[in-house]
């Protein structure tokens, strides 16, 4: 009982001092709610009615091996499976990580088939989903998700220029800074297909779409390539960090919002932001109470249960209330 009432109590103090930033939606792929609420139930629910189609040679097989096979196909094949009859989508929406992942991370799960990523398999997206909350280059919360490499990321990483894990660009240009085929790196080097749309704020407007690579798996397939391009001496690591300010926008991209599953509680954990230093930081005089990131940092629940037990301007919010 104790519990129940100390969570009920934290929804509380989450539902009167914090606030998701509207303004971390437009850099990256979003969907507008009301889209998601029409697809949703077409790509998660199996047809009510029975399957009167068998699987063919499959149907020999028995439904706990035909179950794994399904966990290892990659999400785009795994979807057009699913598509054959209705006996496959009984078999695919009874598996709990599709159930989960295609409920609860359905932005990422339809940029993937969108973005044609070859590499990600439903077990990924469900162990992104339910793994460690953090970033996978730093400890803040990891609420973006970067779909070339399924990684858990923050927006401070994902712009810095040093994080070479979040290095992507056009394959064509990386072709002619390495100095080899167009036609030859997209044959070694598994690629993205971007999304047109804005992107960066409505800085950057895509009006075609790219096939991108990543700096990490051009660098593995080509370690002993250095640019011919006498503008980027050295290795290709050099090549991405001299082109940082052009290759920057393509990472939003390829990267969606994706909350986090509590697996001992359940609970949803989605990005929470402080109203208490938002409020004050628009008098302007936040950078000598408050540190810079407070204002604009999204935290995870515990994170941010743990800034409001220090934080006085969320305090001054609490008690207002």
């Amino acid at each position: 009982m104790a519990s129940d009432d100390a969570q009920h109590q934290e929804e509380i103090i989450l539902a009167l001092t914090s606030y998701q930033r509207e303004d971390y939606d437009r850099p990256i792929i979003t969907t507008p709610p009301g889209i998601h609420a029409l697809v949703q139930p077409f790509i998660t629910e199996a047809f009510t009615t029975d399957a009167v189609t068998a699987l063919g040679c499959l149907q020999a097989l028995p439904v706990e091996i035909i179950v794994e096979l399904c966990r290892a196909m990659d999400i785009t094949t795994l979807f057009r499976f699913r598509q054959a009859n209705r006996r496959t989508r009984q078999i695919i929406s009874g598996i709990k990580a599709y159930r989960e992942s295609s409920t609860h991370a359905l932005e990422s799960f339809r940029a993937i088939l969108r973005l044609g990523v070859n590499t990600a398999t439903i077990v990924d997206l469900y162990w992104a989903l339910h793994g460690p909350p953090k970033c996978a280059t730093c400890d803040r919360f990891g609420y973006l998700l970067f779909l070339p490499t399924m990684q858990r990321c923050c927006a401070t990483c994902l712009e810095n220029w040093s994080s070479p894990s979040y290095s992507i660009a056009p394959a064509t240009t990386v072709a002619k800074l390495i100095g080899i085929r167009h036609q030859r790196l997209r044959r070694i080097v598994d690629s993205t297909r971007s999304l047109t749309g804005p992107f960066l704020h409505g800085e950057y407007r895509g009006s075609k779409r790219y096939n991108l690579v990543t700096q990490d798996e051009v660098a593995r397939l080509f370690p002993d390539v250095e640019p011919k391009s006498a503008f980027f001496p050295g290795p290709i690591s050099k090549a991405f960090d001299a082109q940082w300010g052009k290759f920057v926008r393509y990472r939003y991209m390829v990267t969606t919002f994706i909350p986090h599953i509590d697996r001992a509680s359940g609970i949803i954990e989605r990005r929470y932001s402080c109203d208490g230093c938002r409020k004050f930081a628009e008098k302007g005089r936040h950078f000598l109470h408050s540190p810079r990131e407070n204002v604009t940092a999204c935290f995870s629940r515990e994170q941010f249960l743990e800034h409001f037990r220090t934080c006085p301007f969320a305090h001054r919010i609490w008690k207002g209330c």
